[in-house]
């Protein structure tokens, strides 16, 4: 990958963060703003493992999957193990969302979403930035 690619998509990686972490600041969400704070999750979540892919592939460790990459990412001492576990976590989200229409559903979302997902985000794009 050419380093302005990767830089790019590290870019867009840390605006997605940011639209993610204003929309975790709600007090509260209407149905659409709640599906606006999945999207925002998906798309970070996206742009959080291809850019994890593209410093690897930088490094001489190319992978395919997002799994394989973040597993590599924390074989190679790059990732700590709790780190490694909520992008794993969330990589595995995007089906539990996709199927989530009660009230309770959502409220776990958003929980999971706020809690754990966007701390586990935030640190491995704090990581790549400090290494780009």
């Amino acid at each position: 990958m050419k380093e302005a690619s990767w830089h790019q998509r590290l870019e867009n990686f840390g605006r997605a963060l940011a639209c993610l972490e204003l929309a975790c600041d709600q007090e509260s969400y209407s149905d659409l703003e709640l599906a606006g704070l999945v999207q925002m999750f998906e798309v970070s979540r996206e742009l959080c493992w291809k850019s994890l892919g593209d410093f690897l592939s930088r490094e001489g460790l190319n992978t395919k999957s997002p799994r394989a990459m973040v597993r590599t990412a924390f074989e190679a001492g790059y990732l700590a193990e709790e780190e490694m576990l909520g992008l794993l976590e969330a990589i595995e989200a995007g089906k539990l969302f996709a199927y989530t229409n009660s009230e309770s559903g959502a409220s776990e979302v958003q929980r999971l979403i706020e809690q754990q997902f966007r701390p586990a985000l935030r640190s491995v794009h704090t990581w790549l930035e400090e290494r780009s």
